[in-house]
C-alpha cells in the first residue's frame, strides 16, 4: 500500500496519524466524565432540574451539598452522588 512512498513520507503519515489520535483523545469532545460541585437550590425530588442550583442532576461521580433548609427526597433507583454534605 505504501510501497510506492519514500520511507520518509511513510514516517511523517504515522506521526501525523498519532498526533491526530493523541488530539482526538484530549478533545473536549470526547466524552470524559468530570465530577461536579453541585448544590441545591430548592426542596424537591432529587431527579428534578428544579432542586439543583444550575438545573443540572447530581450523578455519581459529583459531590452534592445539601443546605439544611431544603429538603432532598430521592425515590428507590434514583442515582445518587459521590457525596453529599447537609451544611447549616
Amino acid at each position: 500500500m505504501n510501497a510506492h512512498l519514500p520511507p520518509s513520507r511513510i514516517l511523517a503519515a504515522r506521526v501525523f496519524r498519532a498526533a491526530l489520535a493523541a488530539a482526538l483523545l484530549a478533545s473536549p469532545f470526547s466524552p470524559q466524565i468530570h465530577a461536579a460541585a453541585i448544590s441545591a437550590g430548592a426542596s424537591g425530588d432529587w431527579s428534578s432540574t428544579g432542586t439543583w442550583t444550575g438545573g443540572v442532576v447530581p450523578t455519581s461521580a459529583d459531590t452534592v451539598t445539601i443546605g439544611n433548609t431544603y429538603t432532598v427526597s430521592v425515590p428507590s433507583g434514583s442515582e445518587t452522588s459521590g457525596a453529599v454534605t447537609v451544611s447549616s
